[in-house]
């Protein structure tokens, strides 16, 4: 089944190098990575939790968008 990985660019866990480490682990994976960067959705902050934010919402669409295309 195919995957979405989104990370932040200011997410201190789970940054791009973390979130390649944790892919590697599953190598059949049909994994799509994205790393957001906040400024580019208007936003101060991302970091590691903040996309389920209220304040983050413009993000949300990302994931349905991606959801109604392989689900």
């Amino acid at each position: 089944m195919p995957a979405m990985w989104l990370n932040a660019l200011d997410d201190d866990i789970a940054n791009d190098k973390n979130v390649a480490d944790m892919l590697s682990v599953f190598p059949n994976m049909q994994a799509t990575t994205k790393t957001l960067i906040p400024q580019d959705y208007s936003l101060s902050h991302i970091g590691h939790m903040k996309f389920f934010s209220r304040k983050s919402e413009v993000l949300w669409q990302l994931a349905v968008d991606w959801l109604e295309k392989h689900a």
